[in-house]
């Protein structure tokens, strides 16, 4: 009822993680090919179809239509209307939408990541492994119809072919660290500034029910059906830089009165210079201070998780969820030896996973607390109630207890 429904290993297999984010995160596409049923569980046209049956949670923004490389304007396919917040805005015509639809139309529908519970799980699944929000799209086209033209994304792509057939191009070029920033965004350019940086076509894949397509922020593509209808998930992994967090930063300047001083006259240039270097050495020093590591890492705790709760109502006991450090622990099969590995595992060749202490050398569990740490390390994330669904536990403080130690060795850490 709560585990996870497949994870970020089962995704890319027979890839392993590591060659993964050795060779691929960041740097160049992955094609893998799976079986038409793999993602059975995860989505389908019928889910589709009952999403979009909750009519009154879509307006303009959270349901896109686009056409030929063009996305077709609000009131194309909307009325003014009453938003599900009381509000006025853009609500959805499903009569004038099925129109554009037999016309060729692709739809996109934005933010679906939490709108089912196994999209849920999947959200949760690039959460845990990435330390990032994650945001889902599902996109239905119909053949030989393109949506969009060739463009870059900020985040990392990861693409699930549900049904149908797609084509993508992926080409030469790339946006140098593009990101989530004002001025950053592939919208943000002309189209012809588009077609000048694209280059060459690098790869052409043809996606089929079951495969996954990895695609590297900043990395040009289009797509286009090549069958009568095409189903997919796009899921898209908006990794925080440095302007995110200089912009919290920024906004507790402020209460420093060095930053609330007047700016020196316009004509003093002398001073100005004087203030200037003022600035940069305060600055520096609240860059440096010691405590600063402890804020970043609450910033991206924050940002990646802010979508993640648990609940099991009425009964009001604690429901925590956890991602997993797998890359960072191995648990021998021989016995019951759980040992945090020196070699860690790291995201590219820029930042790891955490720096959270690990056990050291090794530690030798009891059986119960063994079987519990082999079945949260075929994990990426899980619920404390998958964990008791799991292993029904006869003493419940005994299963809390291991949970607060793996937390303090760094096995585990609390999403939500």
């Amino acid at each position: 009822m709560y585990d996870q429904v497949l994870t970020f290993r089962q995704l890319i297999a027979p890839t392993t993680a590591a060659s993964f984010f050795k060779n691929n995160f960041g740097q160049r596409p992955l094609h893998v090919e799976g079986a038409g049923e793999r993602y059975a569980d995860l989505f389908s046209w019928a889910e589709l179809n009952e999403l979009l049956r909750m009519t009154a949670i879509w307006s303009n923004k959270s349901l896109e239509v686009s056409m030929n490389g063009r996305r077709l304007p609000a009131e194309a396919y909307c009325y003014e209307g009453t938003t599900r917040d009381n509000e006025r805005g853009w609500r959805p015509d499903f009569v004038r939408l099925h129109q554009h639809l037999r016309k060729g139309a692709s739809m996109t529908l934005n933010y679906v990541g939490r709108l089912t519970p196994a999209l849920r799980s999947l959200s949760q699944t690039f959460e845990a492994v990435f330390g990032a929000p994650v945001n889902i799209f599902a996109f239905c086209s119909w053949e030989g119809v393109g949506a969009y033209p060739s463009h870059f994304d900020t985040g990392s792509v990861f693409v699930c072919q549900i049904d149908g057939c797609k084509t993508w191009n992926l080409y030469e070029g790339r946006m140098p660290n593009a990101a989530h920033s004002p001025g950053c965004s592939a919208g943000d350019f002309p189209p012809d500034f588009h077609e000048r940086s694209k280059g060459k076509v690098l790869q052409r894949i043809e996606l089929r029910p079951g495969d996954l397509l990895y695609v590297p922020h900043g990395q040009y593509h289009d797509a286009v059906a090549s069958s009568q209808a095409s189903l997919h998930l796009s899921i898209a992994v908006r990794h925080m830089v440095a302007h995110d967090f200089v912009n919290v930063l920024a906004a507790d300047l402020p209460k420093d009165p060095l930053f609330r001083e007047h700016l020196p006259h316009i004509d003093a240039l002398g001073a100005a210079e004087g203030y200037r270097k003022q600035l940069s050495a305060r600055l520096g020093e609240i860059i440096e201070a010691p405590q600063m590591s402890d804020e970043l890492r609450r910033f991206l705790h924050a940002k990646a998780y802010e979508g993640v709760a648990e609940f099991d109502l009425p009964h009001l006991a604690e429901a925590r969820i956890y991602r997993v450090r797998w890359m960072h622990f191995t648990m021998s099969a021989a016995d019951n030896v759980l040992q945090g590995r020196d070699d860690r595992a790291t995201l590219g060749d820029r930042a790891t996973l955490g720096d959270r202490a690990t056990l050291g050398d090794r530690a030798t569990l009891g059986d119960e607390e063994a079987a519990w740490a082999r079945w949260a390390l075929e994990r990426d994330y899980f619920s404390s109630l998958a964990l008791a669904e799991a292993y029904p536990p006869a003493q419940p403080e005994r299963q809390a207890a291991w949970l607060r130690d793996a937390q303090t060795v760094g096995l585990i850490e609390a999403m939500a």
